[in-house]
Parts: C-alpha cells; sequence; structure tokens
C-alpha cells in the first residue's frame, strides 16, 4: 500500500485519467524554489520508495497496481509503474473507488474544529464566516491524526454544536468517519486477497487508508504513511494477512492480521 507522493492537490479529489494525472508537487524548501523543482523532488521521492518495494518481488510475478481515482494517486501509482515496469513487462494500472479520499471531507472545514479559526459557509446563496471555538471543538487538544481517529468531528458537545451554524453542521456531519473509511479499504484488501491467489498487489491510497495498519503495526509509534512512502503485506500459508512494514519501521506486529481482527469485530 502506496500512500501517494506529495501534492499540490491542484487536481482535488475528483476522478482523473491515469495520462491527465500530473498533481504531485513538494512543499517548497525556500521561498523561491521553482514549480519544477518541486515536482521533480515529489517525483523523485516516489521513484526512491518504488524502488526499495520492487526489491522484494521476483522476476516472474505478476503486479497489479490498483489506485484511488484522484490526480495524485494516479500520478504516483504512474511513476510506480515505470519502476516496476522495469522488471515485470504486463504492469496493469486501474482505479477502485474504495480506495479514495475521505467522502465528504474537505481541510478547510475540518482543520477549524480541531485548531479554532475562521469557519466558512453558505447560508441562502451568501459566504458567511464564524468563528470556531477550539476550547469547545477540541477540549483534549487534539492534533491530527488523532482528531480524526477518535471521530471528535463527530462527538462534538451539545454546547459546542450550539456555537457553530446549522450549514456548517451539515457538512461535519456528512463527514466519512475512521471507521467507515478503514472497514471499506480493508474489506478491498480482504476480498482481493481471497479471489486474487497469486502475484503481486500494489495499492495506491491517501493517508486516510493506511492509519490503522500502520498505528496497530507499530504499536502507536507512527499512526499513517508519509506521502510517497509505503507499507507491506504478505498472505501467511495458514491464509492470515500480516503487515511486515511501515515506511522504514520493521520491528511491529508481524503476527497479527489485523485486516480480519477489525473487520469480525463488532
Amino acid at each position: 500500500m502506496f500512500r501517494h507522493g506529495q501534492s499540490g492537490y491542484e487536481q482535488g479529489n475528483g476522478h482523473c485519467k491515469v495520462e491527465e494525472a500530473r498533481d504531485l508537487c513538494a512543499k517548497p524548501i525556500t521561498p523561491n524554489e521553482p514549480r519544477k523543482d518541486r515536482v521533480t523532488r515529489a517525483i523523485n521521492e516516489v521513484r526512491a520508495n518504488a524502488e526499495k518495494f520492487v526489491l522484494g518481488i521476483p522476476e516472474d510475478a505478476s503486479v497489479r497496481i490498483i489506485s484511488s481515482p484522484t490526480g495524485r494517486t494516479l500520478h504516483t501509482a504512474s511513476i510506480i509503474g515505470q519502476v516496476v515496469g522495469f522488471q515485470h513487462k504486463d504492469v496493469r494500472i486501474s482505479t477502485h473507488s474504495e480506495l479514495s479520499e475521505v467522502g465528504g471531507f474537505t481541510w478547510d472545514k475540518f482543520r477549524p474544529l480541531m485548531e479554532g479559526g475562521t469557519v466558512i459557509y453558505h447560508e441562502n446563496g451568501t459566504i458567511r464566516g464564524s468563528e470556531a471555538n477550539k476550547a469547545l471543538t477540541n477540549p483534549k487538544n487534539l492534533g491530527y491524526p488523532e482528531y480524526f481517529i477518535e471521530d471528535a468531528a463527530h462527538h462534538l458537545s451539545p454546547t459546542a454544536r450550539a456555537s457553530l451554524p446549522a450549514n456548517y453542521l451539515k457538512i461535519v456531519d456528512g463527514f466519512e468517519n475512521f471507521r467507515q473509511v478503514t472497514r471499506r479499504v480493508l474489506s478491498l484488501i480482504q476480498h482481493f486477497t481471497q479471489t486474487w491467489k497469486n502475484g503481486n498487489i500494489v495499492l495506491v491510497t491517501h493517508d486516510c487508508s493506511s492509519m490503522y495498519l500502520a498505528d496497530r503495526f507499530t504499536g502507536g509509534r507512527q499512526k499513517g504513511l508519509v506521502p510517497g512512502t509505503f507499507l507491506s503485506m504478505k498472505r501467511c500459508d495458514n491464509g492470515r494477512l500480516v503487515v511486515t512494514r511501515v515506511g522504514d519501521i520493521t520491528d511491529g506486529d508481524c503476527e497479527t492480521d489485523f485486516v480480519q481482527a477489525f473487520l469480525s469485530a463488532p
């Protein structure tokens, strides 16, 4: 499972064609760093990690790349495909909506709940602003991703909800939550491992998809993937599906089938 590389997010969360995907762009190192240098740096980060990944694939193995349909994930998938294709000639890239970003989510609506600040919303065709009080919306002072993992946005106190505009709360209430995201991604992983018995599957997706597996494998040391990095899983002879690495961390829980544990829980 790869998280997409650093992105400019210019192509948004809508569906994109592989040949039109061009959304990788690193954060500037200096105020005047040219955009083309930032794009090159983001691409090189993905390529370097793809080269690490491909070392673990036998030369005669088949590889299937399945990506979220956004520009940043498909741009990442195409780079991975180029690297893998040096050894494995028949590399296909397809898309699957279950690998998409958090449903209904936008940072500009989420961040004020976590950090406080101005909330922008529409009312009767007019753009309005309101202030979110962090003391009310984030009394535990959670950072990211803990605020998302604990689903704090959906568990605001009555006082916190009363302090926010109703039209804004409708948007917040429509955010897909952590358990919903995790269930759809793990269900897809389980489906692939049950129906595609041989070869290697590369899933190119978003931070939200990796949080549960990274957190469990590392015992809370890492709660997701850094942009452009990957986690690895393998199917054992007894049918268990276990995580073997998260980024550069390999000393985690390689015994527990976290996919089955989550999906079988009430």
